[in-house]
């Protein structure tokens, strides 16, 4: 990734500032109204209120992963149309989603997959942004 290098020279500056520290001390030893109220293993009951909060964060994430798997299948799908020689966008989606349920097929359900020879797309991870060099 491209932004490897920024995001472990952010975590070393954080860690040799002392911040990661404090962020422990305040939230795991403190002693706090909150330390002092509960305890684990208390025999306190979730209400209504909680659960349906839980079940919406739970529904928002799964369906925001949606989302980015369709997003990330049509960005794949206009890549493939245009750096390959296939006949147009809608081709370029079919060949890769019948590209993805085949290697759904072997993951999930242990079907071996059939290779043909013309037939080569790309994963997801192999495209790499191109970054415009200074």
């Amino acid at each position: 990734s491209p932004y490897a290098n920024v995001i472990n020279g952010m975590f070393l500056r954080y860690r040799e500032e002392g911040w990661f520290t404090d962020c422990w001390d305040q939230w795991y030893k403190s002693e706090g109204v909150c330390a002092s109220d509960t305890k684990v293993g208390s025999d306190m009951q979730f209400d209504l209120k909680i659960l349906c909060g839980l079940f919406a964060i739970f529904a928002m994430g799964i369906l925001c992963s949606f989302v980015m798997v369709i997003l990330e299948t049509l960005y794949a799908s206009y890549r493939d149309s245009k750096e390959e020689d296939t006949k147009g966008f809608w081709k370029s989606l079919k060949r890769r989603l019948k590209y993805k349920c085949k290697e759904m097929k072997e993951e999930w359900m242990g079907i071996p997959k059939k290779e043909k020879k013309g037939d080569k797309l790309k994963p997801y991870h192999s495209y790499k942004p191109k970054l415009e060099s200074s």
